[in-house]
């Protein structure tokens, strides 16, 4: 998950935005109609997918995309669980930033 988090970041860099759930996260490694500049990594098709051979579960936010969520629903492909049945999520990085910003809001409000 990291590597296809990692090419989503170079995604954004180069694109400005998030791929499209339309377009999905293939257009790592076929191209994408929406963002010409991005150069497509073939080899990361083979990472689109879970530890249990299923595929990874991408939800853009927001149109453009501004950030992401990349989730696994872990061996029992059912939300919640421990150990290997536990969902694994990983966030982009703007999706931090702006949580951080939003916690960074409130305490000020606060005081």
């Amino acid at each position: 998950m990291s590597n296809v988090t990692r090419l989503l970041e170079g995604y954004h860099k180069t694109c400005g935005f998030y791929p499209s759930l339309e377009e999905g996260l293939i257009v790592l490694a076929e191209g994408s109609s929406e963002c010409p500049d991005w150069r497509p990594h073939a080899n990361i098709k083979d990472n689109l997918k879970d530890a249990y051979g299923e595929d990874l579960i991408y939800q853009p936010m927001g149109h453009p995309a501004h950030s992401f969520l990349l989730k696994s629903l872990g061996s029992d492909q059912s939300p919640g669980g421990d150990g290997d049945a536990a969902d694994v999520e990983l966030w982009s990085k703007n999706s931090i930033d702006e949580t951080d910003q939003n916690t960074s809001r409130e305490l000020e409000s606060e005081d």
